[in-house]
């Protein structure tokens, strides 16, 4: 199974390679899938916060691009940047005071 190259097993050194090819059939066969099973953002969180295997992969960008948008973050951060949009984000401005 394709997800089980993408996901650390203790104890054993994953394939660069072989992980990075898993992530490009899966982001090709996922590509008209819009949502996308949970088990994918698990394994691209326990990629990133270990041993960075496949993650930093160039051959990987568009899936961790893909894999990206599931977290809450990354969603502001689009909609942000989409051209017309605008930052719902409460701007605050500070004054300063003399008292302490």
């Amino acid at each position: 199974e394709l997800l089980q190259i993408l996901r650390p097993v203790a104890g054993v050194r994953r394939n660069p390679q072989l992980a990075s090819l898993a992530a490009v059939v899966l982001n090709h066969a996922l590509s008209e899938v819009e949502e996308w099973p949970v088990e994918l953002a698990v394994a691209f969180l326990e990629d990133a916060f270990g041993l960075r295997v496949w993650v930093e992969q160039d051959q990987c960008k568009q899936f961790v691009a893909n894999l990206l948008t599931a977290f809450p973050a990354h969603k502001q951060k689009a909609k942000a940047d989409a051209p017309g949009e605008h930052d719902t984000a409460m701007e605050v401005d500070v004054e300063e005071s003399d008292t302490p």
